[in-house]
């Protein structure tokens, strides 16, 4: 979390030393136009937000069904509890050993759900725990009658993995 940061603080210095030029010879600050982009964390959200109002629509004019799940590791990727102190369990896992197990867990769950013939569409958020530990949050869409199969096939792969 700590190099995340800190890359966050030389990419603000970066962007501040530079200007950008358009072909008319407008020069504009390049941490002004970052700013006014998606790079803005403010302003991604809200692109996120406005993309999955779409997608709501289209799915509720298509008769299907909306579904929300939260899947994170197990504690031996936690270093840190919430309230303070060390995990035992931890097994001295990264984030990025974190980000690939679940990777992992998506990718048998995805294949479980095709080979099911049901077809997902959706979103995937992934946000760090109080430890940098990822978690992802989806937001999937899919016909009402395969609801419950597609909960049953991500709890079984999250949990066996």
């Amino acid at each position: 979390l700590g190099e995340w940061i800190e890359q966050k603080k030389r990419n603000l210095e970066f962007f501040k030393r530079f200007d950008l030029l358009n072909d008319e010879g407008l020069r504009i600050a390049l941490d002004s136009m970052v700013h006014r982009s998606v790079a803005n964390p403010a302003i991604r959200r809200c692109e996120l937000m406005v993309r999955m109002r779409g997608f709501e629509d289209m799915a509720n004019e298509e008769g299907l069904a909306g579904e929300f799940y939260t899947i994170t590791a197990p504690s031996r990727f936690h270093a840190v509890h919430s309230k303070g102190g060390f995990v035992s369990q931890w097994d001295g896992s990264t984030p990025q050993d974190t980000q690939r197990y679940l990777c992992g867990v998506w990718a048998k769950a995805r294949a479980a759900i095709s080979r099911a013939g049901i077809h997902v569409f959706g979103f995937r958020v992934v946000e760090p725990h109080h430890d940098g530990t990822p978690h992802w949050h989806m937001l999937l869409f899919m016909r009402p009658q395969d609801v419950d199969t597609v909960r049953d096939i991500l709890c079984y792969h999250a949990r066996i993995t």
